[in-house]
């Protein structure tokens, strides 16, 4: 009997080592109705998280603080668009107002730079980089653009390793530093329609959306390269992502008692120690020969005898 136990429990440690960390990470698209999770590696279907009390009327801005993985977006494209926030760990309750951001008309591109800073840019000659405060909405700094001019539309996105910014339009790949400074890498290959939206994978990977599909683009040989499914939602005004944000799993098992011949009770505790939540965990294992099931009491989630889930 302690000998079989002794097998199990080393068995589920096992398991429990081989699954952690488990990386939890989607990319967020937003369209006139809502806001969608795409997978990162499937590409779709989408799911929609949100549902909008009114639809925008040009939904084009979507942007992820990776600090707590809370969604950013402007609500029109007229003139003093409106910062909202919505947290997508509780999609039941409604986006809240930040407020009013200052800016004229055309405010198309917004992210989050790893240490926090939202920025937000419009489009074509005159365009502006713009630094906003996520408290309040308000505009902090405003660099104008220099160097290529970009058309209508697109994106702003920043690589997660080198905190290079770039830039989306129609079918073409810009970078953008800091001082407002836009240069034009080239036309990017593949691609079905223009681009209106971009986010990076945790591993620096290139996702774009030209209509409703999600596409991979290299960024050295700016060849787009279409992902498996489509997204199944109408086409995204833009993307975010929060790359590098995982789950990480631990699991631990206790016994009452390993004296043969007595009830024991066996107690199973998965902890996660973030900084994301995680869905569908499941724990799975058989009782060794000898031991009869007799009850289970889970604290969280449901139990299945005889699968041993």
């Amino acid at each position: 009997m302690k000998r079989l136990f002794l097998r199990w429990l080393l068995a589920l440690v096992a398991l429990a080592t081989a699954s952690a960390p488990l990386r939890a990470e989607v990319f967020y698209g937003i369209e006139a109705n809502g806001i969608w999770s795409v997978d990162v590696n499937l590409g779709g279907p989408a799911t929609q998280l949100t549902a909008f009390a009114a639809p925008l009327a040009s939904p084009a801005t979507l942007a992820t603080r990776p600090s707590d993985g809370m969604l950013f977006y402007l609500d029109t494209q007229a003139v003093n668009p409106n910062l909202w926030r919505w947290n997508p760990l509780t999609p039941g309750v409604p986006a809240v107002l930040v407020g009013g951001t200052g800016l004229g008309a055309g405010v198309i591109r917004l992210v989050f730079d790893a240490g926090g800073t939202l920025f937000a840019m419009n489009s074509a000659a005159g365009a502006t980089l713009w630094t906003l405060n996520p408290a309040t909405g308000a505009f902090l700094t405003a660099t104008p653009s220099s160097g290529a001019v970009t058309p209508g539309g697109g994106d702003i996105c920043i690589h997660p390793a080198t905190g290079v910014m770039y830039l989306v339009a129609a079918q073409s790949l810009y970078t953008v530093t800091p001082t407002g400074v836009v240069t034009l890498l080239g036309a990017v290959t593949g691609l079905p329609g223009n681009m209106t939206g971009c986010a990076f994978d945790h591993s620096g990977r290139l996702v774009t959306s030209p209509n409703a599909t999600l596409y991979q683009v290299n960024t050295t040989t700016l060849a787009a390269t279409a992902l498996p499914n489509a997204t199944g939602a109408p086409a995204f005004g833009d993307l975010a992502t929060a790359p590098g944000r995982a789950s990480d799993l631990s699991l631990n098992m206790t016994a009452s008692s390993l004296t043969p011949g007595t009830t024991v009770s066996f107690t199973i505790t998965v902890t996660n120690s973030g900084p994301d939540t995680d869905s569908g965990v499941q724990v799975t294992d058989l009782l060794p020969a000898g031991l009869a099931f007799v009850s289970a009491v889970p604290s969280q989630g449901t139990y299945t005898s005889g699968t041993g889930l």
